[in-house]
């Protein structure tokens, strides 16, 4: 199929709504430093595992 020589970049479904904002999609830990770490948030209905060293900040990170 001719594009008319314009290039496009695949993207999820996932990256999409990620690029778009989506508010519904993520989970917010009130902290934007955090946030912006996580790309906008923890995204709803996704496993994200926080790892590190002892006393690296773990527990508090999922009490927020």
């Amino acid at each position: 199929m001719d594009n008319g020589g314009v290039e496009y970049e695949e993207e999820t479904g996932l990256d999409l709504f990620l690029r778009l904002g989506a508010p519904w999609l993520l989970l917010k830990s009130g902290c934007p430093d955090i946030d912006s770490l996580l790309k906008g948030g923890v995204i709803k209905g996704e496993i994200t595992e926080f790892v590190g060293g002892v006393a690296a900040g773990k527990t508090q990170v999922i009490k927020l």
